[in-house]
């Protein structure tokens, strides 16, 4: 029996495969909804860590480049609201005639990574630090262009679309390069390619489209020897192969229009997941003893033979009831002790 593992001990024992005590949490909450605990618990912030039993704290870039009138801008001009969740207000190449007018952003920045590097520094001793590429190429186009006019562009306007991804992807290579170079742990990229009820977007444009960019920028961190953990909503059954292809470490968030039994039975020996505990109906709307089942089920079919991390389908949102995350961590707790 393994004892005294550190909390990035194990979750990197996890993605290796190798044995463990227990299996590693992290159960992500909105910044809403964390305030709300710590409030509530009356704790200070990096107590909750502690609470949650987390496992993995993210480095963030410092890529906020103003706040006006309720939005935030990054540093690629796109607006969103300041607001719990991510809706964008605001497309800087929304009309492609802005397209020559623009300026990229620039990877080099002194300060883009000031964050990640006070992150690795603060609490790399102890947790698993992944930089957090957000929005990575489908989605960062779409939030340049707007949705539906990237989607058009994907079919209608082909060599367009490729030189933008073309321009997200080196700036993302520069970006992860960096990133590297502070220490963290682990790359963490995300795009979302799903919808509840398949791909956004045909396969065969993914293969075209991102395919080749996203294993440009995901080598950077396997040619450094560093686990990639990637985030993609919704159901993206049929180009999970594809993941594994490319040398995907951990697959997350693992929403329930995804069946567990099906992914782990298929892609167990490949892919570590990372989430399932449903956050769109289980959590927010049912009882103790629906929750109870839920993290029961993840357990025994997640993380069945190991390759776990005990997560939510979803970051949770302010609007859950306390009571019914405090009965997650019981259950949670439950499970470990068994």
């Amino acid at each position: 029996m393994l004892y005294g593992l550190t909390r990035k001990e194990r979750i990197l024992r996890t993605i290796q495969r190798k044995p463990v005590d227990r299996l590693p949490v992290n159960l992500e909450l909105t910044v809403p909804c964390a305030q709300k605990v710590i409030d509530d618990l009356g704790i200070r912030h990096d107590e909750l860590l502690g609470v949650l039993d987390s496992h993995i704290v993210y480095a963030y870039l410092n890529d906020t480049v103003k706040r006006e009138n309720g939005i935030i801008y990054d540093n690629w001009g796109v607006g969103y609201d300041e607001h719990e969740g991510a809706a964008i207000r605001v497309h800087p190449m929304e009309d492609e005639l802005m397209a020559d007018r623009y300026e990229f952003p620039d990877p080099k920045s002194p300060t883009l990574l000031s964050s990640v590097e006070k992150t690795v520094s603060d609490y790399g001793q102890e947790f698993l630090i992944p930089v957090y590429q957000k929005w990575l190429l489908f989605e960062r186009a779409c939030w340049l262009r707007g949705v539906e006019n990237f989607l058009i562009d994907m079919v209608a306007n082909r060599p367009f679309a490729e030189w933008l991804l073309d321009q997200i992807t080196d700036y993302q290579i520069k970006l992860a390069k960096r990133a590297v170079e502070t220490g963290i742990d682990c790359g963490r990229t995300g795009d979302d390619w799903g919808g509840q009820t398949g791909l956004l977007f045909s396969p065969t444009l993914w293969r075209e489209l991102i395919k080749p960019r996203l294993k440009r920028i995901w080598d950077v961190y396997k040619n450094a020897g560093l686990p990639i953990i990637h985030h993609s909503c919704g159901l993206i059954s049929e180009i999970i192969p594809d993941l594994v292809e490319l040398g995907l470490d951990v697959l997350h968030p693992l929403q329930t229009v995804i069946s567990r039994k099906e992914v782990k039975g298929r892609y167990g020996s490949s892919l570590v997941f990372y989430g399932g505990i449903d956050t769109q109906h289980v959590i927010p709307f049912g009882s103790t003893e629906d929750i109870s089942a839920e993290v029961d089920d993840c357990f025994e079919t997640l993380g069945r033979d190991g390759g776990y991390i005990v997560g939510f389908a979803h970051t949770l949102t302010s609007e859950t009831p306390l009571e019914n995350l405090y009965a997650v961590l019981d259950a949670v707790r439950r499970r470990q002790d068994m």
